[in-house]
């Protein structure tokens, strides 16, 4: 309770935990899709948020990069 953890990876597992997290009950179909539209956007070096309450992890965001800008800017 009231800790912070900072998890680092690449864009496909961060893309994969957060449709999981969008869509828990998603069959496998819906899951590939969403993981699919999320895994083409991501920012590299970007930050996403999970926020655990009493009903569980949300999502609160996805892919903030304020942080990166110009050449810095790349996806995947």
């Amino acid at each position: 309770s009231g800790r912070t953890v900072v998890v680092v990876s690449s864009g496909g597992p961060i893309a994969a935990a957060c449709a999981a997290l969008v869509d828990p009950d998603a069959d496998g179909a819906t899951f590939a899709r969403l993981w699919s539209r999320l895994n083409t956007v991501v920012v590299n070096a970007s930050y996403s948020r999970v926020v655990v309450g009493s009903t569980g992890p949300r999502l609160l965001t996805f892919n903030e990069h304020p942080h990166l800008e110009g050449e810095h800017l790349t996806y995947r």
